[in-house]
């Protein structure tokens, strides 16, 4: 068994008494696997903290914070992907939620079925009309997700629903940048086709284009079809270096060939 299966199974106790709540929640706003890791982390750390210093495995506030966040995350994982299964339910009761809490459809539902890669939670979501262009805190949307995560089927099915290819999150990141960075050309053709534009610069402390940073890391196919598509060589990153100057430092021959024409 897995140290996570270990830490998972020995941590789980049984819900404390006092640990009731209302089902009315989500009534506030909060997307319900929010609501529902919200729940879990109020629960899990008040049951955990009297193991504080007794466990060897946590010794102090941060390793119960630790061990707590994951057990939570992966019961919301759990009931986005499957949130009329067993093993939801049981959670959803765990936390006092009702058992249907999981199941209405949202962009946070959305974004972890994108994240995880499960497309047919997807298509379910986006035909119950979950919002395609829903952002997290840090603005990230699901076609950004699926696209940094490498899930070209579901990158295609948003794409389809009409999500923004052009948003960016709070670094100014989009879903071509991430597609570009790791090389993924199927993703970057697909975002292209959409309307991405493949000039925009993040706001970030790096200025990266989509063309630096595949240029940057010797993907030549998705440098070519950046070039097709007409992004600018000559931009610079905020080092003042562009996507040929990264090329060469890098030593990706192939691509220093396709900038340096």
């Amino acid at each position: 068994m897995s140290y996570r299966a270990r830490l998972s199974s020995a941590l789980v106790v049984p819900l404390m008494a006092s640990a009731t709540f209302s089902a009315v929640a989500d009534s506030a706003g909060m997307p319900a696997s929010e609501v529902l890791l919200s729940r879990c982390l109020d629960v899990e750390r008040s049951a955990l903290l009297p193991r504080l210093g007794v466990d060897p495995r946590l010794p102090d506030r941060t390793a119960v914070d630790t061990a707590a966040r994951y057990l939570c995350e992966h019961a919301a994982r759990s009931c986005t992907e499957a949130p009329t299964a067993d093993a939801c339910q049981l959670a959803l009761s765990r936390y006092g939620l009702g058992s249907g809490a999981m199941v209405s459809p949202g962009g946070r539902s959305l974004f972890d079925a994108a994240y995880v890669g499960h497309s047919d939670r997807v298509a379910t979501l986006l035909k119950d009309g979950a919002d395609r262009n829903w952002t997290n805190v840090a603005g990230w949307t699901p076609l950004m997700i699926a696209a940094a995560e490498r899930h070209g089927e579901i990158v295609a099915m948003l794409i389809a629903a009409g999500a923004d290819p052009n948003r960016q999150n709070h670094l100014g990141r989009t879903a071509l940048m991430f597609a570009s960075s790791y090389g993924e050309l199927d993703i970057v053709r697909q975002l292209v086709a959409a309307g991405a534009n493949v000039d925009l610069v993040p706001g970030d402390g790096v200025g990266m284009t989509a063309l630096m940073a595949a240029a940057a890391r010797g993907h030549v196919e998705v440098v070519a079809v950046l070039l097709d598509a007409q992004a600018t060589p000559s931009l610079k990153a905020k080092n003042g270096k562009t996507a040929l100057d990264l090329a060469r430092e890098g030593n990706h021959t192939r691509v220093v060939e396709l900038l340096d024409r």
